[in-house]
């Protein structure tokens, strides 16, 4: 039987490990804003700009950035290049293969009119990378 001195112990030790996962959670959001940081001029050079930028905080918090571009900015050789390239920036890899995936399958269903691209970078645990290709090509900001 659960005594009221128990389950004080049990929930300061429960609110301890969610403070040490919340600081953690912390530390790696700062590492994830750097990282964005740095890969942004990488992706504006492959002609793609930032739209939106949103912080959800949680527990763990989480990243949603919004790429947009015309739709000939995500040539899949282009892509490959920059990859290559950029081998050892793993978020920047990451979102570059799903734009890749996405530029790749889109040929294969041929000309649908498609004239702009948006793509959601989620950087969580574990990141991901929503591509969405749009008919009338978003309105770039300079």
């Amino acid at each position: 039987m659960l005594t009221l001195d128990k389950l004080k112990t049990a929930a300061d030790e429960l609110k301890n490990k969610v403070d040490e996962v919340g600081a953690v959670a912390l530390e790696q959001l700062g590492k994830s804003q750097r990282e964005l940081n740095e890969i942004i001029p990488i992706l504006k050079g492959l002609g793609l700009s930032v739209r939106n930028f949103k912080v959800d905080m949680a527990l763990v918090p989480v990243i949603r950035l919004t790429l947009v571009g015309n739709v000939a900015a995500i040539e899949p050789d282009k892509l490959k290049a920059a990859i290559d390239k950029h081998k050892e920036r793993k978020l920047l890899v990451v979102v570059l293969e799903a734009l890749r995936t996405a530029a790749l399958l889109k040929s294969q269903l041929g000309d649908l009119g498609f004239r702009g691209v948006a793509a959601e970078v989620v950087v969580s645990v574990p990141p991901a990378v929503n591509v969405e290709f749009l008919k009338d090509p978003p309105a770039l900001e300079v």
